[in-house]
């Protein structure tokens, strides 16, 4: 059986296109979604910074469609778009007909994943049959000492909870230390 990992970034700590596909072909892994990462620069964590480029915020289209385009076949090309942009239905859609996008993710913004703009997405993304792939930080971690800046993504269980009743057409699939 084929294996496919869901979960690649382009240029995540220095992983470029041909440093993953030696993972990829060590690990036995055939294809793998690669993921962007659209926010504003004032929802990223400074400690991203270390760990993406440190020329930009996220992980841009851009990267997913170079990578994807320099290893054919290898990469299932995601997006992802922000909600609270009122363009954001035209661009996802551009992405999937111009570009071949098969997955929404990764989703990863500060808002509560059952914001009224948010769920307007996850139906559209049933719609289009994209599976949403999203990252859930919880406010306040269990056992963090809460501080002035918080970087917590999605809200808590109870919003992705909602989000899930909401949107029985998308399939999602969650990560991160949400507790």
């Amino acid at each position: 059986h084929p294996v496919i990992d869901v979960h690649c970034h382009p240029r995540w700590i220095g992983h470029n296109g041909a440093r993953m596909i030696e993972n990829m072909d060590a690990a036995g892994i055939e294809r793998a979604w690669l993921l962007s990462w659209e926010l504003p620069e004032r929802e990223m964590s400074p400690g991203y910074y270390s760990t993406l480029t440190p020329t930009g915020v996220g992980i841009p289209f851009q990267d997913v469609i170079d990578v994807s385009e320099r290893y054919p076949g290898r990469f299932i090309p995601a997006t992802t778009v922000d909600p609270r942009d009122p363009h954001s239905h035209e661009r996802l859609k551009a992405a999937v007909d111009i570009y071949k996008v098969r997955v929404f993710g990764e989703f990863k913004l500060r808002m509560r994943y059952d914001d009224p703009d948010a769920i307007r997405l996850f139906h559209y993304c049933g719609d289009l049959g994209l599976p949403v792939i999203f990252h859930l930080d919880t406010t306040f971690p269990r056992h963090a000492v809460p501080s002035s800046r918080q970087w917590w993504y999605g809200g808590g269980i109870e919003n992705i909870e909602e989000a899930l009743k909401l949107c029985p057409q998308t399939q999602f699939l969650g990560h991160a230390p949400a507790s």
